[in-house]
């Protein structure tokens, strides 16, 4: 039996659900770098040396240790599960060989701040900070560095490699910023972006020919883009008027921004059209980490950190009823072996607190446990509701959808045949 509740109204009709859901952090401190170095293992860093790790995607976060407080952790990179470093104000950089449980501080004699740092393998790394135009090479892992002058009168920001070799660096301050070097570092020439007044905070180097520098400021956005490994730069439009703080690409085609008021935008035929994203947060959003074309993060002020496994593009969910279930449910998937689209039936039923919204989670999961895609993370009203499943990226396989609410979970399999 279900009750007609002429008091909630449920209006059927199709909306889209942002690709975007939170996760929860543990802490409120401003977050400036995300990095994973696969689906389950990642870190995020931030002010005060905040350090945060998961080994679960995201689903659950806990603070590491660094032994000491003072100033922002600006960026952390890993070059695999144990060995990473991060990039810290106040002269220090952190190094750890054992996936964040301790770290050792080195500390440079000619920087104020470390902005950036970068490593082609265990050894050879690269850093850049505010001393005007200068980067700092390794090649014993960190323990110790040499200073080279990038030739610019600015303060570099961010640096990648894409070889022992062949690298670029961006920063700016009254004027943009982009170097190069093809000898690891030693030299390095000046490339033109043809935009000026401005300030690159990120890069993303797909390979020695294509690649993309972004930044700008609240009032202004500056994105530009070389195919020609940085001989030509020329400027792209995102349609929006907000500056960018994060690139990151994983191949020559498929890309995302973030910045300023929880903008990011997304592009899929190599930036000459992006589309703006819904995020559900206002907070600016410091950095953005894809390992697919489906999932990734973004880390942001007030500990913000926010995941995809759709790419960032938002998911269908149609109300199908106006009338209110008495208790939960999770219907059969149909149709059930399927190829590659399916639909999956829920209800929430109306009880005492909840009448305005319940949190509600619908999480796809492979056979070995891990989440695939989530496909509802939201507060839902009492209701019956419909969502469709487009696994036409996924492999042919089981499959388990599992829906939570409250202290409810159900969970039911379904068949993927292509």
């Amino acid at each position: 039996m279900k009750i007609l509740l002429s008091l909630i109204l449920i209006p059927v009709l199709c909306y889209s659900q942002s690709g975007w859901y939170v996760q929860n952090s543990n802490t409120d401190r401003p977050l400036r770098s995300i990095f994973f170095i696969d689906s389950s293992t990642g870190w995020a860093c931030g002010s005060n040396r905040t350090i945060i790790k998961t080994t679960d995607g995201g689903q659950n976060w806990f603070a590491l240790t660094t032994g000491t407080a003072n100033g922002y952790a600006n960026r952390i990179f890993f070059i695999n599960n144990n060995t990473g470093w991060v990039a810290c104000a106040y002269d220090s950089l952190l190094r750890t060989t054992n996936g964040g449980n301790n770290w050792s501080s080195y500390h440079g004699n000619t920087f104020d701040d470390f902005f950036d740092i970068f490593f082609i393998n265990n050894l050879t790394g690269w850093t850049v900070g505010p001393v005007l135009g200068v980067i700092r090479k390794t090649t014993d892992g960190g323990v110790s560095w040499n200073s080279y002058y990038g030739g610019v009168p600015w303060a570099l920001l961010a640096i990648q490699f894409i070889n022992d070799l062949t690298g670029w660096a961006v920063g700016g301050g009254s004027s943009s910023v982009i170097i190069k070097s093809t000898d690891g570092g030693i030299s390095w020439i000046t490339q033109s972006s043809g935009m000026n007044n401005s300030t690159f905070w990120d890069l993303a180097i797909v390979n020695d020919m294509t690649g993309w520098v972004a930044g700008g400021t609240q009032l202004g956005t500056s994105i530009a883009k070389t195919s020609t490994g940085g001989t030509n730069w020329f400027t792209q439009q995102t349609g929006v008027s907000t500056g960018f703080l994060s690139v990151s690409f994983i191949n020559t085609q498929t890309g995302w921004m973030s910045g300023s008021f929880g903008k990011i935008v997304k592009t899929t035929n190599g930036g000459n059209n992006w589309n703006i994203l819904s995020t559900n947060t206002t907070r600016d959003l410091w950095s953005v980490f894809f390992i697919s074309g489906n999932t990734g993060w973004a880390a942001g002020d007030h500990g913000e950190i926010i995941k995809t496994t759709t790419g960032g593009d938002p998911i269908g969910i149609q109300p199908i009823s106006s009338e209110v279930p008495e208790s939960f449910s999770l219907s059969q998937n149909y149709p059930n072996p399927f190829n590659p689209t399916t639909k999956i039936k829920f209800e929430i039923p109306l009880s005492r607190g909840v009448s305005e919204g319940r949190g509600v989670s619908l999480l796809i999961y492979d056979m070995l446990g891990r989440e695939v895609a989530t496909l509802v993370n939201e507060q839902l009203k009492p209701g019956t509701y419909e969502v469709n499943w487009d696994a036409s990226k996924y492999p042919s396989g089981v499959y388990f959808y599992k829906l939570s609410a409250g202290s409810f979970t159900e969970t039911r399999k379904m068949i993927l045949i292509k």
